[in-house]
């Protein structure tokens, strides 16, 4: 998760995004993937950004309605992730645009049941990793659509649930991750 391939991916190339790493984190840790934006919801104020903190702006954008019943589940998983900067440098500050002012990163959130908290990046961790069988589920399917060269489609949700299934029954290892995914029908078929 600290990776700055993944880091990198979840930025904007000049900035990090907390939304775009949130939703990473629902979508590919927590198997819990947010809807699509609706068509009517208002961007981000751009020209705000480095005017405020992040956090700030987000909050702001997170007070509108339509956008609160989503954002509340991925922002703070993004915030989590503050403290690496675009390609996943360590940092404790943001300069403002004008590069007068600094703001300290505020890494603290709630995940996306409401109940648990963390303080940082670690905590944040600790909590995704406590949730094996989501955090198995998409760890399957990123490595099965890496194996198998293509998307996981519905046909293939089966199959996915027999790997969770055994690797959860063997004890989580990876070594027995792997071997389910490469001797699965897929894999052997495809």
């Amino acid at each position: 998760l600290g990776q700055s391939a993944i880091l990198t991916l979840t930025g904007t190339g000049d900035r990090t995004s907390p939304v775009e790493r949130g939703a990473y984190v629902l979508r590919k840790l927590l198997h819990r993937p947010p809807p699509p934006a609706p068509a009517n919801v208002p961007m981000l104020d751009e020209e705000s950004l480095g005017t405020r903190s992040i956090k700030e702006s987000l909050s702001l954008h997170m007070s509108k309605a339509q956008c609160n019943s989503c954002h509340r589940r991925i922002d703070p998983l993004g915030f989590g992730l503050e403290n690496f900067d675009p390609v996943g440098r360590w940092r404790v500050e943001v300069p403002s645009t004008d590069g007068l002012t600094t703001f300290p990163i505020d890494p603290r959130g709630v995940m996306p049941d409401g109940e648990q908290t963390f303080d940082d990046f670690q905590g944040m961790k600790l909590h995704i990793s406590a949730q094996r069988e989501p955090l198995l589920t998409g760890l399957t399917e990123a490595m099965m659509t890496y194996a198998l060269g293509r998307t996981i489609g519905f046909t293939d949700q089966e199959h996915v649930e027999k790997i969770v299934r055994q690797t959860a029954d063997a004890g989580y290892g990876m070594k027995t991750l792997l071997r389910q995914i490469v001797f699965s029908e897929p894999c052997l078929t495809k």
